[in-house]
């Protein structure tokens, strides 16, 4: 059970702090999940990316504030999806076969007629 003084101050950090932190975790988690299914080690990775080892450490450290830009490199590294964004009807999927890559065939732009 957590003290008084700890209930205090968790009350006072603001959401989007505590959300940070929980989707940070998440992120990681799913990365570390697709390296044990792929058989792969962060050191795998580091060299699919072009990274040293310690920077792929510190991408996968909570708290970790990852860009957009990275989180699709790793994507694309791991050949996988990490983050899925619904669009209310269905989720987006990587594909690097499609033109749009991670674009559900559904929400594909529409060009011409």
């Amino acid at each position: 059970m957590p003290s008084k003084y700890l209930e205090k101050v968790m009350k006072n950090i603001p959401k989007d702090s505590h959300l940070f932190a929980a989707k940070s975790l998440d992120i990681v988690d799913r990365v570390h999940v697709i390296l044990q299914q792929k058989s792969l080690t962060q050191r795998d990775l580091a060299q699919r990316m072009g990274k040293s080892e310690s920077e792929i450490s510190k991408i996968l450290s909570p708290g970790y504030n990852m860009t957009l830009k990275m989180l699709v490199k790793l994507e694309a590294a791991l050949e996988t999806s990490i983050l899925v964004v619904a669009d209310g009807n269905s989720p987006i999927q990587y594909d690097q076969n499609m033109p749009n890559v991670g674009m559900a065939a559904e929400t594909k732009p529409k060009y011409g007629k």
